[in-house]
């Protein structure tokens, strides 16, 4: 029996099995996820990538790390994503 091949163009198996989270595009819009929202495109990806690595106990690789750093002040949108979505654990936070 032959396994079906895998396309992973962004190394994602690698990383996996490395327990790493890598966010593999920062180039979306900062705009709102809704007409009328608070909630930015951006400020959804920050808050995700924090409460999913956390939750499944991943180490943020050094670019996502970097990027997260940066937008630090997308971290005051956590009330909208929680009305919005869930309640984000964000103990991982970089210092805001």
């Amino acid at each position: 029996m032959r396994l079906p091949r895998v396309f992973d163009p962004q190394n994602g198996v690698r990383d996996a099995k490395l327990n790493m989270m890598r966010a593999v595009r920062f180039d979306y819009p900062d705009e709102p996820i809704a007409a009328g929202s608070s909630l930015s495109r951006l400020g959804v990806l920050w808050i995700r990538i924090l409460h999913y690595a956390g939750a499944l106990g991943l180490t943020i690789e050094p670019v996502t790390d970097k990027w997260l750093h940066d937008h630090v002040s997308l971290g005051v949108q956590e009330h909208e994503f929680g009305r919005a979505f869930f309640t984000a654990d964000l103990r991982l936070s970089p210092a805001r």
